[in-house]
């Protein structure tokens, strides 16, 4: 998960005049560094992806290369006009799936942020505290 407390108004990922770019971004960059990307969720201001790598190697490249190019396609910011202060939040959030039903989990919380992001569910994620997955899907 990469997160920005910038990214609103204007520089929202959801922007209709970032999004569909972004998105051919964030593909064309899991190509490049041949990860695979399972799925992808784009919210206003974090982007959601599972993806499988061959290697952390990979994983360090594809991610330093993706951050950095999204905040130059977002903020329009170039080597003339630098940004000013830090665009990204934190460091990107990351976890290893383990299993069948980590997997599920991740793939359920992917969607719901996808539905949330298109506006098809208005409930706040803590409703899900205590449920199991399929639950989860249940809901959406």
């Amino acid at each position: 998960m990469l997160r920005s407390s910038q990214a609103k108004g204007a520089w929202s990922f959801r922007n209709p005049k970032h999004l569909k770019k972004l998105t051919q971004l964030i593909y064309a960059q899991a190509k490049k560094y041949g990860v695979s990307l399972q799925q992808l969720a784009v919210v206003g201001n974090h982007i959601h992806m599972m993806i499988k790598i061959p290697n952390r190697q990979v994983y360090l490249r594809f991610i330093r290369s993706l951050s950095g190019s999204i905040v130059l396609l977002i903020t329009g910011a170039n080597k003339l006009k630098a940004l000013a202060g830090k665009f990204w939040d934190y460091r990107p959030f990351t976890r290893i799936v383990i299993g069948r039903r980590g997997f599920e989990i991740l793939r359920s919380y992917i969607k719901l942020n996808e539905q949330e992001a298109l506006g098809t569910i208005a409930y706040k994620k803590d409703r899900l505290k205590g449920l199991s997955p399929p639950e989860w899907v249940m809901l959406i």
